[in-house]
């Protein structure tokens, strides 16, 4: 979950101007860009502002529902990549990013380790076919 302040025209314009902010509370100003890319691939609260007047609030709708939850752990209980047998702390990943798809169905939703998943969401690498036969991806594989 990250909580992001930053005023409305900068977000709409793509960059902040004397008088704006684009910041992280306790962490500092960062710029509209990373709010964006952090957007793609996070739990995100958006506060736009106008000087100290809130605006509008967003929270982002991709939460996983308990009844999916309990669907994903029954499909599979390893990390979704052939060969891992990875089954503690896995992390629930949107396989088509929620900021493009807008889609937090089951049929969108893997299980993956924490290197798989840090793989997937930084590196480049896919993760395709459907449950029960995925394939692997590594970054630059046409496939």
């Amino acid at each position: 979950m990250i909580h992001v302040r930053v005023d409305h025209t900068a977000i709409r314009r793509g960059h902040t101007v004397d008088g704006e902010i684009c910041e992280i509370p306790g962490i500092g100003p960062i710029p509209v860009a990373t709010a964006r890319m952090l957007a793609a691939d996070s739990i995100i609260n958006v506060l736009l502002v106008d000087g100290i007047d809130v605006t509008r609030i967003a929270h982002t709708g991709r939460t996983v529902t308990a009844h999916q939850r309990t669907a994903l752990r029954e499909r599979t209980s390893t990390c979704e990549v052939p060969g891992c047998d990875t089954r503690t702390n896995l992390e629930i990943d949107h396989n088509d990013p929620w900021a493009l798809s807008k889609n937090t169905s089951l049929d969108n939703l893997n299980l993956l380790c924490r290197w798989h998943h840090y793989q997937k969401t930084h590196c480049g690498h896919r993760l395709t076919g459907p449950p029960g036969h995925r394939q692997w991806h590594p970054p630059g594989n046409p496939n």
